[in-house]
């Protein structure tokens, strides 16, 4: 009997959802007007407080997940989804997840670990661009280092460096 990696995959996270203690987790995928995947992992606004990794799995196909729903290959999936998944975190609760979870599965080629990276690299810039314009009305750059250390306290996965 030949089972493919992806039904092994598909079977070892819904065995682990099954077994994991949160209340009320899942995912879900949510697109907007562009047709984007908006990726998080509540049923609600109820529980998006609860929300504290943003897990990303890429294998060595380069197929892509976060917070186990599959991204379609598209030219900046890994920055859209990210991005936008923040977004929605942040614009419910004004809390985004603690922590940025990846991990690869087999043999990622390190051309696409850098691409990958980029991305993330970009939905964490925009993002901070985002709330200090949001939140101080002045891009991040212009913020004073009280500021700029609120920040990274309150949005710790913005600055995030190590991701395993």
């Amino acid at each position: 009997m030949k089972v493919s990696y992806c039904t092994l995959f598909i079977i070892l996270i819904a065995t682990a959802c099954n077994n994991s203690s949160s209340p009320g987790v899942s995912a879900i995928i949510d697109s907007d007007a562009r047709n984007h995947t908006v990726v998080t992992d509540t049923k609600g606004s109820a529980t998006m407080a609860h929300m504290d990794t943003t897990k990303l799995v890429i294998d060595s196909a380069v197929n892509i997940s976060i917070n186990g729903t599959p991204l379609q290959k598209r030219h900046n999936v890994v920055y859209r989804s990210l991005y936008d998944n923040w977004l929605h975190a942040y614009t419910e609760v004004q809390h985004l997840p603690a922590v940025l979870h990846i991990t690869y599965v087999g043999t990622v080629m390190m051309g696409a670990r850098g691409d990958i990276m980029d991305q993330v690299l970009k939905a964490q810039n925009d993002m901070k661009q985002y709330i200090a314009r949001d939140k101080y009305k002045k891009p991040y750059e212009s913020l004073n280092s009280e500021q700029q250390a609120d920040m990274q306290l309150q949005h710790a996965i913005l600055f995030q460096k190590e991701f395993s």
